[in-house]
């Protein structure tokens, strides 16, 4: 079993250890789905980017901080964040839409 799960094809389901994970912001659900269909590392600033579009960069910056402490709490190791970039470790991940595919 995978550490963390996410189901995304139809509603998103995560699961951490085979129990529901749940945040207090549809932001950190759409983090690890954009990192799952990433295939890949994303650069803070990327992310900022798309999650905070109408928000100036520092705003943006400052709401990814928080978004990824509450992420990356719940989620476990298989989120790996550095100061520049965050990513899924797909030795913990299983996303069904790369199964999928």
């Amino acid at each position: 079993m995978s550490e963390l799960d996410l189901a995304l094809l139809g509603p998103p389901v995560i699961t951490r250890s085979g129990a529901p994970v749940s945040f207090d912001t549809r932001k950190a659900t759409a983090v690890l789905a954009l990192l799952a269909v990433q295939h890949g590392e994303l650069s803070r600033e990327r992310l900022a980017a798309l999650l905070w579009p109408d928000a100036d960069a520092v705003r943006a910056r400052a709401s990814l901080r928080r978004t990824l402490s509450v992420t990356a709490a719940a989620a476990g190791p298989g989120l790996v964040v550095t100061r520049t970039a965050v990513a899924l470790d797909l030795s913990q991940v299983r996303v069904d839409v790369t199964e999928f595919e």
